[in-house]
């Protein structure tokens, strides 16, 4: 794990998945970066005020997973149609 950072799994409004049940993956925590550079929209829509430590902001990744009864996370894919070419996300429907 990274020091001082949180990850959640969380459902869509905004409560914590129980084990086993697909969520999205949030990261919180001192480490997390500002926002996007020059895209204010995206970064209101992705870094999110964090409802369980007041005053921070947590990151919306788009990913679904779920943790398993052994504390692992298990990726089950994304939330939305982007796919990851040579480590650019694309957003199907701009094809």
């Amino acid at each position: 794990a990274i020091a001082n950072t949180r990850f959640y799994i969380m459902g869509s409004l905004y409560d914590l998945s129980p084990q086993g049940v697909p969520g999205e993956l949030v990261i919180a925590g001192k480490g997390l970066a500002r926002g996007y550079w020059n895209l204010p929209e995206e970064t209101d829509k992705r870094f999110v005020p964090d409802p369980f430590y007041p005053g921070e902001r947590m990151y919306r990744t788009g990913d679904l997973v779920k943790w398993t009864e052994y504390g692992e996370l298990i990726y089950l894919g994304r939330k939305d149609h982007q796919v990851s070419i040579r480590g650019f996300r694309i957003e199907l429907s701009e094809i």
